[in-house]
This record gives C-alpha cells, sequence and structure tokens, in this order.
C-alpha cells in the first residue's frame, strides 16, 4: 500500500522537493524516502484518531446538554452528613481495595 502511495505521488512534486528522480546530491535515497514517507503516515493515522475520539467528546457533550438533573434533598441531606476521611483514612481504604504491586 505504502509503496502504491509513493508511486502514485507527483513525481514531478518530489523533484520540487528534491525528494525525487535521480540518487545525485540533494536527493534523498529511495530507503531514507520511504522512511519518511511511513513515520508520516503514521503521524497522519494518529491524528486522525485524535480528531475521531474529539469528534465523539463533542457528541456526548451535546448529548448530555440534553439532559437536566435535578439534586435530591434527602441525598443531599445524606451525603453531607457524612464523616470526613483524613488522607491517611483515605490512602488507607484505597490500599485496602487495590493493593500496591
Amino acid at each position: 500500500m505504502l509503496h502504491t502511495a509513493i508511486q502514485d505521488y507527483p513525481e514531478s512534486h518530489l523533484r520540487k522537493c528534491g525528494h525525487g528522480g535521480g540518487h545525485g546530491w540533494g536527493t534523498l535515497s529511495d530507503g531514507l524516502w520511504l522512511s519518511a514517507f511511513q513515520g508520516h503516515v503514521k503521524y497522519l493515522a494518529k491524528k486522525r484518531k485524535e480528531l475521531k475520539v474529539l469528534e465523539e467528546i463533542v457528541l456526548l457533550q451535546q448529548a448530555a446538554q440534553l439532559y437536566s438533573i435535578e439534586p435530591e434533598e434527602r441525598f443531599g441531606a445524606w451525603f453531607w452528613a457524612l464523616e470526613r476521611l483524613s488522607e491517611k483514612e483515605s490512602y488507607t481504604l484505597s490500599c485496602q481495595l487495590e493493593p500496591r504491586s
């Protein structure tokens, strides 16, 4: 696939950039050109993934705006009446749930 993509790339553009044609001074070897091209393809694939994730986040944010959650007084009273743990107590309980590896 990559080799085909390189062959389909306009040779005139490659020559302008100093990447095509002969193997004279100032040009990249075929191996170096292929390596650079493959690196660019990986970069583009990564950017596409990032864009897809960002699009999903936007869709989720838009969907979340359709909901309206009202707090229940009984839950709020129960929640604020809970005893607060110190950092040490919290850490100890956390380690009991998920021991250090």
